[in-house]
């Protein structure tokens, strides 16, 4: 009777840590996000004389064409201007800037 009670005790704490470690096994695994090294990085900074600056790095070892927009404010337009393409070498990065300036009078 006591090896009985000790197989089903042992049976039943398995179990237990079984379901554990698959339950935080899930967690861990749909808390993970996509790799870093899967896209381009970006950041923006605040430099005296801009109104904005974004930098993005290439972490991947071939090169990615990035493209500039200028995206509609309203909800019922659709397209976009394209303000500007950029190559990015394997491990390049580009800084943009954007500033305000007077209109130049001719």
């Amino acid at each position: 009777m006591k090896s009985k009670f000790k197989i089903i005790a042992l049976t039943a704490i398995a179990t237990t840590i079984m379901w554990a470690f698959l339950v935080a096994g899930f967690f861990w695994w749909a808390g993970k996000s996509p790799s870093s090294a899967d896209r381009v990085h970006m950041e923006f900074l605040q430099e005296p004389g801009t109104l904005g600056t974004v930098e993005m790095r290439n972490p991947k070892t071939q090169a990615v064409l990035i493209a500039i927009e200028q995206l509609p404010t309203d909800a019922g337009i659709t397209g976009r201007v394209q303000l500007a393409r950029q190559q990015l070498s394997a491990g390049g990065s580009v800084r943009i800037g954007v500033r305000e300036v007077s209109e130049d009078k001719k």
